[in-house]
Formats: structure tokens, sequence, C-alpha cells
């Protein structure tokens, strides 16, 4: 992580990571790096269970609020899970 980065915890097993400095050309691969280092931990009482991580991003607009762009960001989580999981996916409006 950058000194311009943030992460916090959002609920459950949902965190939201901020990267003011990473437009959405550049986030797949910001993000898969992360997920390529979350799977490659293991569990320290059960090695044999696989780390996962999905992820959803989306990028804020000029008419984005706040809401919807944590909305779209779990929107695209969620195709994420559905899909396979371990995997990132990049939030795509009904107008794309």
């Amino acid at each position: 992580m950058r000194v311009t980065d943030n992460i916090g915890r959002i609920g459950g097993e949902e965190f939201l990571f901020i990267s003011i400095e990473t437009n959405i050309d550049k986030a797949p691969a910001l993000a898969e790096r992360i997920r390529s280092k979350i799977e490659n931990l293991k569990h320290p009482h059960q090695t044999d269970v696989p780390v996962t991580i999905s992820i959803g991003l989306a990028q804020l607009g000029h008419q984005t609020s706040l809401d919807e762009l944590i909305a779209h960001a779990n929107e695209a989580l969620y195709q994420s899970k559905n899909n396979a999981m371990n995997r990132v996916t990049i939030y795509q409006s009904a107008e794309s």
C-alpha cells in the first residue's frame, strides 16, 4: 500500500480499499497483485485450506455519490463471488 491508499472493514468479511492515485485502467493490475499475495498466504492452523479473495472494482465519476460508488464496487464483488471466486471484477454499468 502507498501512503495515499486506505483500507477499512465495512462489515462481515468485506473491506473497502480506496486508492486515489490509481485510475480504473491501472486498478485491475493493483487488485490482481493483492489477490495473488493473499492467495499465497497460509492459514496457521489449516495449511491445506486455500486463502482466497474476491474483489470488485469501481471508479468514482463526476456524477457518482460515495454511496453509489460503494454499491457499484459491491455489485462487482458479488459478480466475482458468483463467478468462481478468487478473482477481480470491474463494475460495468448497464449503459456500458
